[in-house]
């Protein structure tokens, strides 16, 4: 009996890690149909957060932003920089302790009152972000669940085998 209940415990983490990956690539995949337009920074500002890693704590750099655009004849306030806060999120040093190059924020190259290029949702012009690729890193995250999952369902499919 307890051989049966292992069976679906596989099966719901192999379909949970397909879903999750699954969605996570879907609003990427989506975002590439959004509609580029422009809009005018006011204000722009660098903010940080810390996460402990490890045993260090590092800090990672982000901008605080606000802008406006025009989509349909209606004019629209936004303040999402990506579709995730983590994927723009610059580290204060790389992975060997190096400082992290200023050409990594992005953000540097705007300036307040400026146009900058934005991508709307044209089934929710309300939505709208400045970056929309998918970094490397979140990309690795979502297939590396996608695959969990499906060896999960080899693993079942060879359990049953029999």
């Amino acid at each position: 009996m307890s051989f049966d209940y292992l069976n679906y415990l596989i099966f719901a983490i192999a379909v949970t890690l397909i879903f999750v990956g699954l969605k996570g690539v879907v609003i990427y995949i989506r975002a590439k149909s959004w509609v580029p337009t422009s809009a005018i920074i006011d204000p722009l500002s660098e903010n940080y957060t810390e996460k402990a890693e490890f045993y260090t704590k590092i800090k990672y750099y982000f901008p605080i932003v606000r802008y406006q655009y025009e989509f349909g004849g209606k004019q629209y306030f936004a303040d999402r920089v990506s579709l995730h806060i983590q994927d723009i999120w610059v580290p204060e040093v790389d992975n060997w302790g190096n400082k992290t190059s200023e050409e990594k924020k992005i953000w540097r190259k705007w300036r307040v009152n400026e146009s900058i290029p934005v991508f709307v949702d044209p089934r929710k012009p309300h939505r709208s972000v400045i970056e929309r690729k998918m970094p490397k890193k979140r990309r690795s995250h979502y297939l590396a669940m996608l695959a969990g999952g499906l060896i999960c369902l080899i693993i079942l499919a060879v359990i049953n085998m029999k």
